[in-house]
């Protein structure tokens, strides 16, 4: 992010990263009766940080009067 949209960017995109879980836990990760669960669960997150990166792009393009 910092390398096409700048310093500025990457920083708000990572402040707004904080919460997100770095690592599963491994009372998960090791439980691989919860496979199916958190193969979900994974998707459900990807979408979630996707959305989150796609908006904080248009903001910053916004405020640059790029779109």
């Amino acid at each position: 992010a910092e390398e096409l949209f700048g310093k500025e960017c990457a920083d708000r995109l990572l402040q707004n990263s904080v919460g997100l879980p770095p690592q599963l836990p491994p009372e998960i990760a090791n439980a691989p009766e919860r496979a199916a669960g958190l193969e979900w669960g994974l998707k459900d997150i990807e979408a979630k940080i996707a959305a989150r990166v796609k908006n904080e792009i248009l903001d910053i393009l916004k405020t640059k009067d790029v779109i």
